[in-house]
């Protein structure tokens, strides 16, 4: 299951959620029949009954959701699709759920750490990298990330002098 989107708060006494989607040039939202939200380590579907835009979120309503208390309990709960709802996408282009996970290391070879988060930044983004116990900030950029081989959870990077030093934390 992949996180999609988070439940910003109810929008009215109908039970409508107002709905923030993370990747949103990824989800046709007016596609998507039912979600799945977690709560406590457990995912329960919810099928849409209506969508509808509200600048760059979502009002939705959620089948079962037909009061505000309901739509309350909800806020700032992810909703989730499974992987395999998610169309491919053209080479070179990939979800941020996907890079999660893959080792990084430069085109000499030298091991720089496992991404364990992708931060949205302006148009781009910026992969967070634990290398060795440290966080690093790369930006994912093809100038600076070479190669991604999604099969082998690998991004082969050539980094600039420094920029290792200059953001770990």
């Amino acid at each position: 299951m992949v996180p999609i989107g988070r439940i910003l708060r109810s929008h009215d006494s109908t039970g409508e959620v107002k709905l923030r989607i993370f990747e949103l040039d990824h989800i046709d939202l007016a596609a998507v029949r039912s979600v799945f939200i977690e709560r406590e380590g457990e995912a329960e579907e919810y099928r849409i009954e209506s969508s509808r835009p509200a600048g760059r979120d979502f009002i939705v309503k959620f089948g079962g959701v037909d009061s505000q208390w309901k739509a309350d309990r909800l806020a700032g709960l992810d909703i989730l699709l499974p992987e395999s709802a998610f169309f491919s996408l053209e080479a070179g282009r990939y979800y941020l759920f996907q890079l999660e996970g893959c080792r990084v290391a430069s085109l000499t070879g030298e091991e720089i750490g496992v991404v364990t988060d992708v931060l949205l930044v302006g148009a781009g983004g910026l992969l967070v990298v634990d290398s060795r116990g440290k966080e690093v900030l790369i930006p994912f950029h093809e100038s600076m990330c070479k190669e991604v081989d999604l099969a082998k959870k690998e991004i082969w990077v050539d980094l600039p002098a420094g920029l290792l030093d200059l953001n770990a934390n």
